[in-house]
């Protein structure tokens, strides 16, 4: 079998769905509460865990400023709990 190696666009979206339900769980909330975290409804939310992508730079900064983490590690590096 052939090895596959990821596009860089597709590391980034794994790895900003893996953060978003990182803080998710780590935080025990389901979609409709870290909808209102971000301002926006649940059914929006289960969309930007679909496709991060298209999270805005307020719904990250909110995001971030809930769980207590930078802005920047949140978007480049995958989140660990410690």
């Amino acid at each position: 079998m052939p090895k596959v190696c990821l596009s860089e666009k597709q590391k980034d979206h794994d790895r900003l769905v893996a953060n978003l339900l990182l803080i998710q769980n780590s935080k025990q909330k389901n979609n409709a509460q870290m909808g209102e975290i971000l301002g926006i409804s649940s059914s929006a939310y289960s969309a930007r865990k679909r496709e991060p992508e298209k999270l805005t730079y307020n719904e990250i900064k909110k995001l971030c400023k809930y769980a207590k983490i930078d802005v920047a590690a949140f978007v480049s590096e995958q989140l660990k709990i410690i």
